[in-house]
């Protein structure tokens, strides 16, 4: 590369880092109060909140070794293990009910910060202020954060999919990178929640219905894939 291409190169990845820091300033002035205003919700909740049957069916699940929590998943859970693995090793540093309740709140918390870029990518005439406060004080979202279950994770893995299918399939330059991150977050999806595959098919069925032909070739194909693994592994 010549010198001057690379000053050029280095020229647009700076300006492109400075955009970016801008936008996240701008940004951080919105979405700090509404997350604040969503863990004031959520905490209160998870420290108070009496345990019920099915986290304490989680406690137990995940109360022991790792490979027990993996393997209790099937056998009793009936689920999918990777939620019950990553509660097992979220609850190291502490065995308290609450300490378990953060994980679902840490993960609502993440998927709140992800909807600004879904909202930016599929609304763009839409500032995503109203949506992430929409998001953030719904009832849905309050329950799934005080939960010692799958519910908060998937809502999180459901917003990366959301994000990282747009960059890979339905942008005007489709990233490369963002479809092999889309079926890495597949797979762990359908690890985590067997009925994420429903939005993999609904997915595939909006380029489908946009008539893109080569993307959905590539989806059905990674998709094929990612489910393939699952069943080998089952």
């Amino acid at each position: 590369m010549s010198t001057q291409g690379y000053n050029r190169l280095r020229g647009s990845i700076s300006n492109l880092c400075q955009r970016s820091l801008a936008r996240l300033r701008a940004d951080a002035l919105w979405l700090c109060p509404i997350l604040i205003i969503h863990l004031c919700l959520t905490l209160p909740l998870a420290w108070k909140l009496n345990l019920w049957i099915d986290e304490a069916s989680s406690l137990d699940t995940s109360g022991k070794s790792f490979l027990y929590a993996l393997r209790q998943a099937f056998t009793y859970e009936l689920q999918a293990p990777l939620y019950f693995g990553l509660l097992n090793l979220w609850r190291i540093p502490s065995e308290s009910i609450f300490h378990a309740r953060l994980f679902s709140v840490a993960c609502t918390s993440l998927m709140l910060v992800l909807v600004v870029g879904i909202v930016r990518r599929y609304f763009p005439k839409l500032h995503p202020a109203w949506v992430v406060a929409l998001l953030a004080v719904h009832p849905f979202t309050i329950w799934a954060a005080t939960e010692i279950r799958v519910y908060a994770l998937v809502m999180l893995l459901s917003a990366v999919l959301m994000r990282l299918f747009f960059d890979g399939f339905l942008a005007v330059a489709p990233q490369q990178h963002s479809r092999w991150g889309y079926f890495g977050i597949a797979l762990l999806s359908l690890y985590t929640y067997y009925f994420l595959g429903f939005l993999l098919v609904a997915q595939g069925c909006a380029l489908l219905v946009q008539r893109r032909w080569s993307e959905l070739r590539v989806l059905v194909g990674g998709v094929l894939l990612v489910g393939a693994g699952i069943v080998e592994r089952e």
